[in-house]
């Protein structure tokens, strides 16, 4: 038991750092199960053969006599132990002092010595029972503890889906390049199809003509009406652009027929957005 619980201790710590909570409840669920298959073995041996586990260590009948049944009782007290030894070293590996040292203290001093006092009272066979009460009393207080943690983290988990749903999920970024002379058609368009957008000069192509790039931020469902508006606002066109012919005995100034215009459009995912 007590090399299980110092094996999942690193586990949990960088499992609840990384944010992971659904793992770091499974390591939890598993290592309970798998201690509690041990326990089962404990129970077996304190339930169906006390005196011979007794007279390993004494032949002595009175002590058989008073170890047999405070084994059998005992022995009921393995099975909550595990939720009860279990969950203070959960909340110490997940940075939660305050509930670890709770139930340490649950089990060891608010439990079972006084309850182990007050049953002597009774007689001795009677204080053996202290063992399964505080046990019990404080693995069911160690699972309370821990449905409240798993609380807070559905609740984490349900903040973040809502951050990313409004950000990452939901949100677009539009980037135009279009070119000068179609900037004001396009950028009246897209006001008054309500789109907000930063509007920057740019030069490239062949050309190196004028260029306006706009960057559109928008919700994924407004994506292909702000992509229409631009197409309608941008028409290629043919235009005639001089240039120079250099013959053996002289220049010749010609036309040369270019097609501008038109816009060149990137779509990208928004992994988080906030106005503030």
């Amino acid at each position: 038991m007590a090399g299980l619980q110092t094996c999942i201790v690193p586990l949990l710590s960088y499992t609840n750092a990384k944010g992971n909570y659904r793992r770091c409840q499974a390591v939890l669920v598993d290592a309970t199960l798998l201690a509690m298959s041990f326990m089962l073995v404990g129970v077996a041996c304190f339930e169906l053969i006390p005196d011979r586990l007794l007279s390993i260590f004494s032949q002595d009948v009175r002590v058989l006599e008073i170890g047999v049944p405070a084994f059998r009782i005992i022995g009921l007290s393995f099975l909550p132990a595990v939720p009860s030894l279990m969950t203070p070293v959960f909340f110490q590996a997940i940075g939660k002092a305050i509930p670890s040292v709770i139930l340490a203290l649950t089990r060891q001093i608010f439990c079972l010595i006084p309850i182990f006092w007050g049953l002597s009272q009774f007689g001795l066979g009677y204080s053996w029972g202290a063992f399964p009460i505080a046990e019990t009393v404080t693995g069911s207080v160690g699972l309370l503890l821990y449905l409240r943690q798993r609380r807070e983290w559905q609740l984490y988990g349900a903040r973040d889906s809502k951050q990313k749903q409004k950000g990452r999920i939901s949100m677009k970024m539009i980037t135009a390049i279009i070119s000068k002379k179609d900037s004001d058609e396009v950028c009246r368009a897209l006001s008054e199809g309500g789109y907000y957008f930063t509007k920057m000069a740019s030069s490239g192509g062949f050309l190196s003509w004028g260029n306006t790039t706009l960057i559109i931020g928008t919700e994924a469902d407004r994506v292909k009406p702000a992509i229409e508006i631009i197409r309608a606002n941008c028409s290629k066109r043919v235009e005639n652009i001089p240039s120079t012919m250099q013959l053996p005995a002289h220049s010749v100034t010609a036309n040369t027929e270019v097609v501008v215009g038109g816009a060149t459009i990137f779509v990208t995912e928004v992994e988080e957005f906030e106005k503030i």
